[in-house]
C-alpha cells in the first residue's frame, strides 16, 4: 500500500485528474501481481483499494482493507482444502472458464 497508494497514486494525481490516477495506479497493482488469471479481479481490488485512500487520505485505510482481503482469501483456500476440494483444480477450471 505504501507503494501503489502512498506513492504512486499520490505521485500520478499531480500529473493526472484523481479518477485516472485511481485506474492508473490500480492497473499497475493488478499487474505487479503478475498473474494474468488473477488481473482483473486484482485491478478491481486495487479501484477499491485507491477510492478508499482517496477518500479517507489515510494510508491505514486501504492497508486494512487489503489485510481483510487477503485474510479472506486465505481462510478460504484453507477451509475448501480441509474439505476435501482440490483447490489448484478448482483454480485451473475457473481460469479456463474465463478465457
Amino acid at each position: 500500500e505504501t507503494v501503489f497508494r502512498g506513492f504512486l497514486l499520490t505521485s500520478l494525481t499531480r500529473f493526472m485528474p484523481t479518477w485516472a490516477a485511481v485506474l492508473a495506479s490500480s492497473g499497475f497493482f493488478g499487474l505487479a501481481h503478475l498473474s494474468a488469471r488473477d488481473l482483473p479481479v486484482l485491478s478491481a481490488l486495487g479501484l477499491l483499494l485507491g477510492w478508499s485512500y482517496v477518500r479517507s487520505r489515510n494510508l491505514l485505510t486501504p492497508i486494512i482493507i487489503h489485510g481483510a482481503w487477503n485474510s479472506t482469501v486465505l481462510t478460504l483456500l484453507f477451509w475448501l482444502a480441509s474439505e476435501g476440494v482440490d483447490v489448484q483444480q478448482l483454480i485451473t477450471q475457473a481460469a479456463l472458464r474465463a478465457a
